[in-house]
């Protein structure tokens, strides 16, 4: 994602399987901050939630539009979608997203106190384009690892010792492939959703194609509130404590393990979550 003046280069953030990276604009480039994130963050998914979101009250539908020839649903909600988190539309502001059959944002106008913020139309569209690699490989790299340290995200690729911490276990989902695991450690504040003293986790990557999901085990130093942000209380077989949350981006399945850890499914198709929440076992 990157907002330009012209040719310049204002600002930029660019997210991939591996890493996150900010730009900087006074050293014209670009500062690797979070290693081992395993998920273009910035990615949009918003046509696959928009149906739990209307029924939480955090969409309402406005009729329908036409950009470039191809029909689209208008909703609207509080923040813009890249917001990530999605919350009500209310008299102070809302965004308005026409999504079509494709679940491509065709037009979005976010309004504050109704004035214009951002309004976005696309102009052209291409569906099946070829991409390689050095698309995803913003240059040049900013060499400034003390900077660099401070914004890192402790994170690992998760060993022998640390997967046999695992409470849980899943089967590998049909049409997806085991595509490792890393371990995390914060010192405290949010952690995957829910409020955390202070936390581990062990997350555990499964891919389809561009599809991919998130498994993973939360450790924390005390007890752990699962219900926060827009979250809402779900009943499942099997679990005494599971939490819901839609989201532009991905949606989060939070289910409580512990006293002290809970596991939390990340992935972008509200239904796929729920069956693998279902399809988890005790390790």
């Amino acid at each position: 994602m990157v907002s330009r003046r012209g040719e310049l280069v204002i600002s930029g953030t660019s997210t991939s399987r591996r890493r996150l990276q900010q730009y900087l604009s006074d050293e014209e480039g670009w500062l690797p901050i979070q290693p081992e994130l395993h998920r273009a963050a910035y990615d949009q998914h918003p046509a696959a939630a928009v149906g739990a979101m209307q029924s939480l009250g955090l969409v309402e539908v406005q009729g329908e539009q036409e950009h470039l020839g191809r029909a689209c649903t208008v909703y609207r909600t509080g923040q813009p979608p890249s917001g990530g988190v999605a919350t009500a539309p209310g008299d102070g502001e809302h965004t308005d997203v026409c999504i079509d059959a494709a679940g491509l944002v065709l037009h979005e106008r976010w309004e504050i106190g109704g004035a214009v913020v951002v309004e976005r139309t696309a102009t052209a569209l291409e569906l099946d384009p070829e991409i390689d690699g050095t698309s995803f490989e913003p240059g040049p790299v900013v060499e400034e690892e003390a900077l660099s340290r401070l914004f890192t995200t402790i994170a690992v690729e998760a060993d022998e010792e640390t997967m046999a911490r695992l409470e849980t276990s899943l089967p590998v989902p049909p049409g997806y492939v085991d595509d490792g695991a890393v371990f995390r450690a914060t010192g405290g504040g949010p952690s995957g959703g829910a409020s955390a003293p202070g936390s581990a986790e062990i997350v555990r990557f499964y891919s389809s194609g561009p599809a991919l999901l998130e498994v993973a085990e939360v450790f924390v130093d005390g007890d752990a509130e699962l219900g926060a942000g827009a979250a809402v209380p779900v009943d499942i077989d099997g679990f005494g404590e599971v939490w819901f949350e839609p989201g532009f981006r991905s949606s989060s399945l939070r289910a409580r393990t512990g006293d002290s850890s809970y596991v939390d499914l990340r992935h972008h198709d509200v239904a796929f979550l729920f069956d693998v929440l279902r399809s988890l076992e005790p390790a």
